[in-house]
């Protein structure tokens, strides 16, 4: 069948050679025109859902214009989107997929998100991508690691929560650039940032419910940091927040919180200004809160330290001149 043919196929009203328009519901070209990307490219109009390896309706497709949603335990294989090359979100979750290969996007989405897949080991497979404006992955069971995101430079938010065997946060060592937010939650086997490029830029930074034992690998500029939620991990020290200077905007809140093995707020002793809150609150071994560069929080809370000396937590209170109507002091040694 010649090109015209294939385009008659399609159900097309016009094609030009190196670009051809097929909506939603279009049947697909033959394997050879999908095959041969230099000569032709498919674009397909619309978003798409794909419930079994054979993607029957989208397998030709080389670039799909807006969402693709892979779900359901029918789906183990990606090898059905070989010629797929750019799409502008896409979302995996509930599949039998042990990891992506098949995939090959040459152009980011604009999200990724990928959940509840009981048996993804990793990402290796994606292709490419350089920026995101979501990485959401989380509740894959089986997920050890997050390989597959090498490229990655550059997000807005990040979200990493949930997932029970994931050991290490290898795979995003180029990542350089958070522009909000970053989640790192529930994630019960990774004990440290080993594999985390060095960050110069997050605007909230959240560690809750992980055992991190160190927040060294981060390397943070004190410009643009809205937010800092340290939560029932198992750090000593802040070791690695050295670069922040100031809090402010957005949410503007400083919230230290049941730390079991934190003895000290070092790490934090460049930050000079919290605009909004700031919390110390329920860390059992805390026994120094010394901030020297601090001079200006409206409201700050330092509770239920039980190894904090009561009167190194008012030092530190009236060193920040902090208003003392809506500052609490109590629960400390």
């Amino acid at each position: 069948m010649g090109l015209l043919g294939k385009v008659g196929h399609l159900g097309l009203v016009a094609a030009v050679f190196g670009s051809v328009a097929c909506a939603p519901t279009d049947d697909v070209a033959d394997e050879s025109v999908g095959q041969n990307s230099d000569a032709l490219v498919i674009v397909c109009g619309g978003s798409y859902a794909m419930t079994d390896n054979a993607a029957a309706s989208i397998s030709r497709c080389t670039t799909i214009t807006g969402g693709l949603t892979i779900s359901g335990s029918a789906v183990s294989s990606l090898r059905s989107l070989r010629n797929l090359r750019s799409v502008s979100s896409l979302t995996i979750s509930g599949t039998a997929l042990t990891n992506l290969q098949g995939l090959n996007i040459l152009s980011s989405p604009g999200s990724l998100s990928v959940r509840d897949n009981p048996s993804l080991v990793n990402l290796t497979g994606l292709g490419p991508v350089t920026s995101l404006n979501t990485l959401d992955v989380r509740n894959n069971a089986a997920l050890e690691q997050l390989s597959g995101l090498e490229t990655l430079t550059r997000v807005q938010d990040m979200y990493i929560m949930d997932n029970s065997a994931q050991t290490s946060l290898l795979g995003l060592s180029g990542l350089t650039y958070i522009e909000s937010q970053f989640v790192l939650q529930r994630c019960p086997g990774v004990t440290s940032l080993s594999g985390l490029g060095p960050i110069a830029h997050v605007a909230k930074l959240n560690f809750i419910d992980t055992p991190l034992v160190s927040l060294s690998g981060l390397q943070l500029i004190g410009a643009g940091v809205e937010e800092v939620w340290i939560e029932n991990t198992n750090v000593t020290t802040l070791t690695g927040l050295e670069g922040i200077t100031s809090i402010s905007g957005g949410p503007a809140e400083l919230v230290i919180r049941k730390n079991n093995n934190l003895t000290n707020l070092r790490g934090l002793h460049n930050v000079s200004n919290v605009s909004t809150s700031f919390y110390i609150m329920e860390n059992p071994a805390l026994t120094q809160c010394a901030m020297p560069a601090l001079t200006s929080v409206p409201r700050l809370c330092i509770t239920s330290n039980r190894s904090l000396p009561t009167q190194l937590a008012n030092d530190l209170v009236t060193q920040a001149n902090a208003n003392q109507s809506v500052n609490c002091v109590s629960g400390n040694l």
